[in-house]
């Protein structure tokens, strides 16, 4: 991610003519796609390489927050303890399944509400 914001940094620096930080600044608000609308690019070049600059970098934005997502909830299932009287390794969810509110799933058996 820090590739392709410094990459269109660049790209406006050179192309557009742009100070470093109007270019990284237009960058990092074309990605996260705020766009303001107080910058534009001018030339031909660099409007079209902000039409890909944008698909590639919202693919990358949105992968990298569910990299994220993924990793921060399989931290949360790693420091879960079992609660007691719970065998080691059965989920919260497996427990909330076979409770009075909720039907047992086949070859479990019915365990009491706390």
């Amino acid at each position: 991610m820090i590739v392709t914001l410094l990459s269109g940094t660049v790209f406006y620096w050179h192309v557009e003519g742009w100070s470093l930080l109007d270019a990284f600044y237009f960058s990092a608000v074309t990605l996260t796609t705020v766009g303001y609308g107080d910058l534009a690019p001018a030339t031909a070049l660099g409007k079209i390489f902000t039409v890909f600059y944008l698909f590639v970098g919202i693919g990358l934005i949105v992968a990298f927050v569910d990299a994220l997502a993924k990793r921060t909830l399989e931290m949360r299932g790693e420091k879960r303890r079992p609660r007691a009287g719970e065998p080691e390794g059965e989920s919260q969810g497996d427990a909330r399944t076979c409770s009075r509110r909720f039907r047992c799933p086949a070859g479990t058996s019915r365990r009491p509400d706390p």
